[in-house]
């Protein structure tokens, strides 16, 4: 249950964060950099380039892939309601291990139904700066279920 019961739900549309394709796209690159350097035979080049791309893949499928979710809606009693895109919807509740800070947040939601359900990382650029803001002001005051018996969400921003 919600502790402000007056609490409207909260829509999340995340969308593909920039800054998380550039730190990606930068990682990989510098990985590729390595074949340059002399010391590696064209057999170890090759190595090295293959797991980058398939690193490179895994990573692009994992965060923009049709499992993935379009909607995220956090309503009054604390449940949250998963839209895949796909069409597909999942209740789901908020782990107490879930992170915030003022750029990123890292939502460990467990799936009701017993499904799998992944993490969602979400940077300050996945979403409008107003819902971003909502978003991280709900989870510091209410963060996990207060009948679960947890600890409020994890916040770092104050260190």
């Amino acid at each position: 249950m919600s502790l402000n019961k007056y609490a409207t739900p909260l829509r999340l549309e995340p969308h593909i964060s920039r800054i998380l394709l550039i730190l990606l796209l930068f990682a990989h690159g510098g990985a590729l950099l390595l074949c340059l350097l002399p010391d590696f035979s064209p057999v170890i080049r090759l190595v090295i380039i293959l797991f980058v791309a398939l690193s490179l893949l895994f990573v692009f499928r994992r965060f923009y892939s049709e499992n993935t979710f379009k909607q995220l809606v956090w309503d009054e009693q604390g449940v949250w309601v998963l839209c895949r895109h796909d069409g597909r919807q999942l209740d789901a509740e908020l782990l107490p291990d879930s992170y915030v800070s003022p750029g990123l947040v890292i939502l460990n939601l467990r799936c009701l139904d017993g499904t799998r359900c992944p993490s969602q990382l979400l940077l300050s650029d996945s979403l409008d700066e107003e819902t971003f803001r909502r978003l991280r002001v709900r989870l510091r005051l209410e963060g996990a279920a207060p009948e679960s018996g947890v600890e409020p969400v994890m916040d770092r921003s104050k260190k």
